[in-house]
């Protein structure tokens, strides 16, 4: 690319991500990382997919977002907001957003489960990978289960009574 065609390209690139990046509201830029990787965390804990935890606000955590504020009747504008980090974490969920984390796989809902308690720090994505394995086996160790790294009906039964 010629530098005198790359000159011509950035104010059109700037004029179509301008937009979409104006549409949210700033967040105080000592704020902005801390508030985007607990939404990241939330958004893993109720079984959405935002990508890395790495406080970026990346397509993945903007879809995620997105999907969470559909399901809880939110205005969905995908925006990263400490207010939305609250209704997360402590606001009553609407029944959309129950069904969502009722219907996780018995594998996403011990991830779910064990990375509230700290003892999972992966993706809640369903996959029974050696960091899924390894929490259910700690996990199960620690509470006199025999210690398969599988989510069996005994492990899932003792993770949801002690996550309530």
């Amino acid at each position: 690319m010629t530098p005198r065609l790359g000159f011509l390209l950035i104010p059109i690139v700037l004029a179509v991500a301008g937009p979409a990046m104006a549409r949210c509201p700033d967040l105080l830029p000592e704020m902005r990382t801390a508030t985007i990787e607990g939404i990241q965390r939330q958004l893993l804990q109720l079984g959405y997919n935002p990508g890395r935890n790495d406080g970026w606000l990346g397509g993945a955590t903007t879809a995620g977002i997105r999907a969470y504020q559909r399901n809880a009747r939110l205005p969905v504008d995908g925006c990263p907001s400490e207010d939305l980090l609250n209704h997360m974490s402590f606001a009553t969920r609407t029944p959309a957003v129950a069904r969502k984390a009722a219907a996780l796989s018995p594998v996403q809902e011990a991830q779910r489960l064990l990375t509230d308690k700290g003892g999972y720090l992966g993706p809640v994505d369903g996959k029974s990978g050696p960091k899924t394995r390894a929490a259910l086996r700690a996990f199960q160790q620690t509470h006199g289960l025999i210690p398969s790294g599988e989510a069996d009906g005994q492990t899932m039964e003792l993770l949801r009574r002690m996550g309530q």
